[in-house]
């Protein structure tokens, strides 16, 4: 619990310096402020916290005093972390999806950062849905994404747009994402196998860079 410590007693709180700040601003504005940070649980473990600061008053209307109370959120902040990352991966590849990219690039544009992106589509996968069955499909779907993923070599983010589309974002100028395009394709002309038999994918991938070809 944080009641009774004060900000030098507060050796529970990983940023015992936070602390003192909140109950000062409490303090000097008098109104209450929230502020979620972490503590050391008995176990050793950061968890987190969720403190609240009200100013106590005196008969004149002075700030005399803060009550600081604190509530353990750290399973609820797990939940939401858990429910953000789903809402922004596919569940079928792992891999991130369009909200994801959306995300991405808004982050490089407001960094002003270059960048290429790639959108890759596979030749006739419709086929082999129709022919092995959708369940054969996903799979070579998800065999696809993880050669993507080792493509990009953590160098970038593959993201898989519906369908057989996908996307890929890359931090880089026209020859290293023309040198990242090969490898990709590379990486998918390798043999697949499905229902015992040995297939070959081809795709067609387009590249940009921003801001080279448009912003």
């Amino acid at each position: 619990s944080a009641l009774g410590h004060s900000p030098t007693e507060g050796t529970f709180l990983c940023d015992p310096a936070g602390y003192e700040r909140l109950l000062r601003g409490v303090f000097d504005s008098a109104t209450e402020a929230s502020w979620q940070t972490t503590y050391r649980a008995g176990d050793g473990s950061r968890r987190a916290l969720l403190l609240r600061a009200m100013p106590e008053f005196d008969l004149e209307g002075r700030v005399v005093t803060v009550l600081a109370t604190g509530r353990d959120v750290h399973d609820l902040v797990q939940e939401r972390a858990r429910a953000e990352q789903m809402a922004m991966t596919d569940s079928l590849t792992g891999l991130g999806n369009r909200a994801l990219l959306a995300q991405r690039l808004r982050e490089l544009h407001e960094q002003r950062r270059a960048y290429g992106l790639a959108i890759l589509d596979l030749d006739h996968f419709k086929n082999i849905n129709d022919t092995l069955g959708h369940r054969s499909g996903d799979e070579l779907l998800a065999e696809l994404a993880r050669r993507l993923a080792a493509a990009l070599g953590g160098h970038g983010l593959a993201v898989r747009l519906g369908g057989d589309e996908f996307a890929l974002l890359v931090p880089a100028d026209a020859t290293e994402a023309g040198a990242l395009a090969e490898r990709v394709l590379a990486a998918l002309q390798l043999p697949y196998s499905a229902e015992g038999l040995t297939l070959q994918l081809s795709a067609s991938i387009g590249i940009a860079i921003y801001p080279q070809h448009g912003s």
